[in-house]
């Protein structure tokens, strides 16, 4: 009977709405009913408490994996993947800066390569 008990406590969704404090208000009953000793209270809300976790862990984990398949149709990255597109977006800006600073420089070189040519001919 406490078996079924149990197993009924923690099926679906009610799992994971059924409170410890529920579950320790429920035995006590049993217990002051003398259907049950302490010990087997105190065991049958250690049980509860660990399959209600249990289905909840479970629970979460799929509905990450659940989200994560939403995300991908989607188009979307998670957070690791994010973190790895600003590093590589950082290194193109980095890039990107030291190109800048080579055409400036050939522009500077090029400029100056003029001026040299002009002082040479106004020398003639």
């Amino acid at each position: 009977m406490f078996e079924l008990f149990k197993k009924t406590m923690v099926t679906g969704l009610g799992a994971m709405l059924f409170t410890k404090e529920k579950a320790e208000e429920l035995v006590n009953e049993l217990v002051e009913q003398g259907r049950i000793n302490r010990q087997e209270a105190e065991e049958i809300i250690e049980d509860l408490v660990a399959e209600i976790e249990k289905e909840s862990n479970e629970t979460k984990n799929r509905m990450k994996q659940e989200l994560r398949g939403l995300l991908d149709k989607m188009g979307l990255k998670n957070d690791e993947e994010i973190t790895k597109l600003k590093g590589e977006i950082k290194d193109l800006e980095l890039e990107l800066e030291a190109l800048k600073e080579e055409v400036e420089e050939l522009k500077a070189n090029k400029d100056s390569g003029k001026e040299n040519a002009i002082t040479e001919i106004d020398d003639e």
